[in-house]
């Protein structure tokens, strides 16, 4: 795993200040030597470059190679600062005390790498037992910097421990919400499926009907070849009756391959659609419903552009709307009953318009209409999810719907969606 963007530079600028501090704390050699000597500055020039690369490389590697890089740069930090400690002043210069701000810079520079700090502590809390070893100090003096280092060393370790406690929270809270938002894209597709396999249900006696009604040509075809193959069958009567089977059977087939392609769950991706296409699935659909109702008048303008959206989804809202029309004119009563679905372009947009010849929705309804759960019909005849639906989908495409009572007529929906770029259509 890789670091985050901010984390990434925010250790990078860590590492850069750590080594301009030490190139420019050389100053210090000058105050306790009287002099520049070449080798403590040939070793805070080794220092100064390997966190310099550090730098560099932390923001660009994977975690495991981070985490080797930090902790062998604490183990080179130990040791320049204790080479730094005993070529200048010893256990009397300031690289002595300085050496406590080890474990804190490196809990600075990789608050979730616990090793590198502990090293960085540890190191500290040795080399400079050795310095004091080494110019036989007092007990005292062990005493003294033993209490000191530890105090250190435990701050350090702890602001480590703190800032994992913290990154595992967040980290946890960050799967948690990635899973509850799948669980909710999952429970909005369920919605959907199920919305739309309870239209098919709305359906599905017409379509026992669709299927019935050439079936039934079909094995009476079936049936007269039967009865007449040992008679004088004209072979234009025999092209009629295997002409008109084919057709039957092709109807049968269109229907099957229209839900097939309706009730499959659909594609979150967005493409550029074919409103004519589209229009035509739906009228072909719903027409177990409505050819039993009322003539469906279809008038699409030619070279529709294209819209951005799903293909399937905007079929389930057209089929909703028809077959929601279907049943209006059904309990319209008298004059003529028929369906209108227009599509047109206008200003950038194409525009799509469901009418029919019902009764018309009554008018304290209408602002509720879009409501989820609300409906008018009678129980077992519609979810009410629909046309929250359809309204969800077509608002995700960046369009409106808008519903009107037509004068003289019945319910007029209107759907406007914007047209896809010319790049989108071209492809």
């Amino acid at each position: 795993m890789l670091y985050s963007d901010a984390a990434s530079r925010l250790r990078a600028h860590v590492a850069w200040i750590a080594a301009a501090i030490i190139l420019a704390a050389g100053a210090l050699d000058f105050v306790q030597v009287g002099e520049f000597p070449a080798l403590p500055l040939l070793v805070r020039v080794v220092w100064a470059s390997a966190m310099a690369l550090a730098a560099y490389v932390i923001p660009r590697v994977s975690s495991i190679a981070r985490d080797r890089v930090l902790i062998a740069l604490a183990a080179l930090s130990v040791v320049c600062w204790l080479a730094l400690t005993l070529l200048t002043a010893g256990a009397e210069g300031a690289y002595f005390w300085w050496m406590l701000a080890l474990p804190l810079m490196f809990g600075a520079l990789t608050p979730d790498n616990l090793p590198a700090t502990s090293l960085a502590g540890a190191g500290t809390l040795l080399g400079n037992l050795f310095v004091l070893w080494s110019e036989g100090a007092a007990p005292t003096a062990y005493f003294t910097w033993l209490v000191i280092a530890l105090s250190t060393f435990g701050l350090s370790t702890a602001s480590v421990l703190g800032y994992r406690r913290l990154l595992d929270a967040e980290t946890a809270l960050e799967r948690a919400r990635a899973d509850a938002e799948r669980e909710l894209a999952m429970s909005e597709q369920r919605r959907a499926h199920a919305e739309k396999l309870a239209l098919i249900g709305r359906l599905a006696a017409g379509i026992a009907h669709e299927i019935n009604n050439p079936l039934a040509y079909v094995k009476a075809n079936l049936a007269h070849l039967d009865r007449e193959r040992t008679g004088s069958l004209l072979v234009s009567d025999l092209e009629a009756l295997l002409a008109e089977s084919q057709m039957g059977l092709a109807r049968i087939e269109q229907i099957v391959a229209d839900l097939r392609s309706f009730a499959r769950v659909d594609e979150p991706t967005l493409t550029p659609c074919d409103i004519r296409a589209i229009v035509e699935e739906a009228v072909r659909i719903s027409s177990v419903r409505t050819r039993e109702v009322a003539v469906v008048d279809v008038e699409v303008q030619d070279a529709l552009p294209a819209v951005t959206a799903s293909h399937n989804k905007l079929v389930q809202v057209f089929v909703n709307l028809l077959v929601n029309a279907a049943d209006a004119v059904a309990e319209g009563g008298r004059g003529p009953r028929w369906i209108r679905i227009e599509a047109a372009s206008r200003n950038g947009t194409v525009e799509v318009r469901v009418s029919d010849s019902g009764p018309g929705i009554p008018q304290e309804i209408l602002p509720r209409l879009f409501e989820p759960f609300f409906t008018t019909k009678a129980d077992g005849k519609g979810t009410g999810l629909g046309l929250s639906l359809a309204r969800e989908f077509v608002e995700g495409y960046g369009g409106t719907i808008e519903v009107e009572n037509a004068p003289n007529a019945g319910a007029s929906f209107r759907i406007r969606l914007p047209a896809a770029p010319a790049a989108i259509r071209a492809a």
